[in-house]
């Protein structure tokens, strides 16, 4: 269980980090550049609001 919790930390951690590049490019006005950060946002959202609650082998019997 421990890994799973590091690994969530550390995805938190990217996540945020693309985060701020994004903001940060927006701020510049540099939304071009920004969009791929955003797409990369919404994958990993739409990916984590459809995967099950704790996660592939929640679903195995």
């Amino acid at each position: 269980m421990e890994k799973y919790r590091l690994a969530a930390a550390q995805l938190d951690e990217s996540l945020s980090r693309i985060r701020e590049q994004r903001d940060h490019l927006l701020a510049l006005g540099e939304a071009e550049q920004a969009a791929p950060l955003t797409r990369i946002l919404n994958i990993v959202r739409l990916e984590l609001e459809l995967s099950p609650v704790g996660g592939p082998k929640a679903t195995r019997h």
